[in-house]
């Protein structure tokens, strides 16, 4: 058999399954986008575990480089049979991604080279950690891709008859008719304005929103949060309420503090969910409830994919509790499998297997959100820390923005230096040692504090998201 036709046979399977619905859309009224969200907890391992035979046999066949890597280690597909046995497999990262591409341009070996005339369209990677990377996929892969994304929609709230407000940026071929076709699948219209249509005249971009939300409920957008609260001072400075009924921030993981200031702009929305997931797989969402209540119950889609935290630069699993890298594996990306692949980002082994009690859903539920890269983590006098450990802290003073940049200068450094926004009037010598004191006791460093009037920190290339590692360490 053809290998797209085992492809289009899968995606029917899958279809089958119950793990991409086809009828639709959903009633407004409905928890879930897809039922298999609250099915028994039984069914659902028993589906993730047959979907991850499937796609651990089809790589070893179909790609050369899974093979190879695979053979290296003495691992067949046989020897994986459930979630349980995936420790077996080596983990991988982007930078042997770029190599195998620049050792066999234009794919590498990892791409299933007979599927390649069926991929309709060139996608690259953002290329905001090093050279972009190939992402092909195929139309009945990017079926399953979209349905993921409309759990997530749909979970924040957006739901039929409404707008979806697109401002993804669309350079190297981005992924936006994933999201045309997610939100229609909602029942959702669909309309891309673009960071750089709204960065053009903002004061124009906002009108049109404003006369969106009078035609269209709900009204709904996904941006970074700093790209939102400076839309919402856009709307403040015309003089008008915000239009959105739904907000799905995304990009930068919502501190307490920051999605306080998001509802502070923002009247209408129940909440604002945060996800944990990324360009090349399945996402993690939460619920409404979890939103609300700043609670950060991620609920797993485990039919599509599957997440694990393993010990940096080994396959094992972290134990309960500690910190590790996020490695994700994807059911659903014949052409260009991933599997066991690290997204590079430190991630906390806290989960639950037991149903959500305030949705429902009963897939496993992450316990923590992403605190940031492993390339962030620094080390002050022999003490590793994350971005995510000072942010937390800023967020308790008084007068802070949340904007800050933090600077690294060595691999172990004497003191940390950081650059943090206030709405104070400076100087003010007492706030200023005030803020330094406070990070130097919670942190147990040394804090050289740099405080600095809002508005000063510049926005990074791209327009949308705050630098906030300024990393000079020798390479």
């Amino acid at each position: 058999m053809a290998a797209i036709d085992e492809v289009r046979g899968w995606l029917e399977e899958f279809k089958r399954d119950g793990s991409i619905r086809v009828d639709l859309p959903p009633q407004p009224n409905d928890e879930c986008f897809n039922h298999i969200e609250h099915a028994p907890r039984e069914h659902v391992v028993e589906l993730r575990d047959k979907h991850l035979r499937h796609i651990v046999h089809w790589a070893y066949e179909k790609s050369q480089f899974y093979r190879k890597m695979w053979d290296e280690v003495g691992v067949k597909p046989e020897d994986i049979k459930t979630y349980d046995d995936m420790e077996k497999l080596p983990v991988w990262r982007k930078s042997q991604l770029r190599a195998d591409e620049a050792d066999y341009p234009l794919f590498g070996t990892r791409t299933v080279k007979e599927l390649l005339p069926y991929v309709p369209a060139l996608y690259r990677s953002t290329g905001t950690t090093g050279k972009p990377t190939m992402h092909p996929w195929l139309l009945e892969d990017i079926e399953a891709l979209e349905e993921s994304r409309v759990r997530w929609i749909w979970s924040g709230g957006s739901r039929p008859g409404g707008c979806f407000v697109d401002f993804a940026p669309v350079a190297k071929g981005s992924l936006v008719k994933v999201m045309n076709n997610a939100v229609g699948r909602v029942g959702l219209v669909h309309y891309h304005e673009e960071i750089f249509g709204y960065q053009a005249d903002p004061a124009a971009s906002a009108a049109f929103q404003l006369e969106l939300g009078k035609h269209y409920n709900p009204l709904c957008t996904f941006m970074a949060p700093e790209f939102l609260i400076g839309l919402a001072a856009q709307f403040q400075k015309m003089g008008a309420d915000p239009p959105y009924d739904v907000i799905l921030p995304g990009g930068t993981p919502l501190s307490s503090r920051l999605r306080q200031q998001l509802r502070s702009v923002y009247k209408k929305p129940k909440g604002f969910p945060n996800i944990i997931g990324a360009y090349e797989t399945a996402i993690a969402t939460e619920c409404l409830h979890s939103a609300a209540n700043n609670l950060d119950f991620f609920h797993e889609s485990e039919d599509l994919s599957v997440f694990e935290v393993v010990k940096p630069g080994t396959g094992i699993r972290a134990a309960p509790g500690e910190r590790g890298e996020l490695v994700i594996t994807n059911f659903f990306n014949h052409v260009a499998p991933f599997v066991r692949f690290s997204l590079e980002d430190v991630f906390e082994n806290s989960f639950t297997t037991e149903p959500c009690p305030h949705c429902g859903r009963t897939g496993k539920t992450w316990l923590k959100p992403i605190p940031g890269r492993l390339k962030d983590i620094f080390t002050v006098r022999g003490k590793e820390l994350m971005p995510w450990d000072v942010e937390l802290i800023i967020g308790d003073i008084p007068n802070t923005t949340l904007t800050y940049q933090l600077i690294f200068d060595d691999w172990d450094m004497d003191k940390l230096v950081v650059k943090i926004e206030t709405t104070c009037e400076l100087p003010d010598l007492n706030y200023e040692k005030h803020v330094s004191d406070e990070l130097e006791n919670r942190l147990n460093i040394p804090v050289y504090s740099e405080i600095v009037p809002a508005g000063t920190i510049p926005i990074a290339p791209g327009g949308y998201k705050v630098m906030k590692v300024i990393d000079n360490r020798p390479k």
